[in-house]
């Protein structure tokens, strides 16, 4: 769930702050290469078309997560990077602000997942790797909205 609150922030964050809710602190701002700052205490610093998020850029929510990567009218689309304050990392594809496509996420707590996404979860053919005492544990197959459903 926070995965899921979090990337829908990635896309939506920008419409809800708007125009009336940032600053250029750097940059062009509208058409071009910008630096913005939220009143909330979040950034972004990349590239921008007619005054949304459009190219490659990265933004830091107030929180300390961070999405590095690419977006298209105002949402993460396509390869991106997204790091959590919990120390867990996705590298993959992004639609619409979500992990969908190709991934893999490196959790900090030292499990792996390599393999398909949807709407932000494990969901397709994949591998997730954790460890049960010193034993490590993979399971390779089909996953379903974020549950092994098998090999």
């Amino acid at each position: 769930m926070q995965y899921l609150l979090t990337l829908l922030l990635i896309g939506i964050t920008p419409i809800f702050y708007g125009q009336h809710d940032k600053r250029c602190i750097e940059g062009d701002c509208k058409n071009g290469q910008g630096t913005y700052k939220y009143y909330d205490g979040s950034s972004y610093v990349g590239e921008w078309r007619n005054g949304v998020l459009h190219g490659e850029g990265t933004y830091v929510f107030k929180n300390g997560d961070k999405y590095i990567g690419r977006y298209v009218n105002g949402e993460g689309t396509g390869n991106g990077k997204m790091y959590w304050k919990s120390g867990d990392v996705y590298q993959g594809e992004f639609k619409h602000s979500r992990m969908c496509g190709q991934g893999t996420m490196n959790f900090a707590n030292g499990q792996k997942y390599e393999g398909q996404w949807e709407n932000g979860k494990m969901h397709g053919q994949g591998m997730l790797q954790y460890y049960c005492g010193k034993r490590q544990i993979t399971q390779k197959g089909r996953f379903e909205n974020g549950v092994f459903k098998g090999g």
